[in-house]
């Protein structure tokens, strides 16, 4: 129980810290604390040998599949991956991942544009307890704000799941910005030399 309890205070601190994480980092964070709940509900009153896990994600989620027993069995050695006749003690199922982008703002007139990352996670375990099978639906969350430039960078191109739709980009940015740069250069050159003249 207490490792559990570190690793729940090392994942709320992961989350706190200042630099920008990618999405693949983020939904492996959110799956682990969805697992620690998990196995905190599971251990509590219940001793045996070995604990027998299963999961169920989707097709082309399986790096993540392997990471969470690999995770659960670092908090309890006692986690076993379970074959398809064994009757398991923790079933989990990752139905859902989502990975969104809000507009695009500035945080004012002279900063760069920023859009909220929002990602989220939903599925249902099942526990057995005491001969009965314990539903614990999951849904868990993140949301940050990222600079728009880093937003592509933040996700990963051989991972489908890690890719959200990102906003387009700023129309002041992509048209008016140049041209306002171009103006003000052409006003300097045109201040400089009429002033030198005069």
């Amino acid at each position: 129980m207490k490792t559990l309890i570190v690793s729940a205070i090392f994942i709320s601190f992961t989350f706190v810290s200042g630099q920008t994480k990618t999405n693949y980092e983020i939904i492996n964070q959110l799956i682990s604390g969805s697992l620690v709940k998990v196995l905190s509900e599971y251990s509590e009153g219940e001793e045996k040998e070995k604990i027998v896990f299963k999961a169920d994600f989707p097709d082309g989620y399986s790096v993540l599949k392997n990471r969470s027993f690999n995770f659960l069995h670092s908090l309890n050695p006692k986690v076993e991956l379970g074959t398809l006749n064994d009757f398991e003690d923790i079933s989990y199922t990752l139905e859902q991942i989502s990975v969104d982008y809000g507009e695009t703002f500035r945080k004012n007139i002279f900063s760069d544009y920023y859009s909220v990352r929002e990602i989220k996670i939903s599925g249902t375990s099942v526990i057995s307890k005491s001969g009965k099978k314990v539903p614990l639906p999951f849904s868990e969350s993140y949301s940050d704000t990222v600079a728009y430039d880093l937003l592509e960078q933040q996700q990963n191109n051989a991972l489908p799941f890690t890719r959200g739709e990102i906003p387009e980009e700023p129309l002041f940015r992509s048209i008016l910005e140049p041209a306002v740069a171009l103006t003000a250069a052409v006003v300097t050159i045109y201040l400089f030399f009429d002033v030198r003249s005069k």
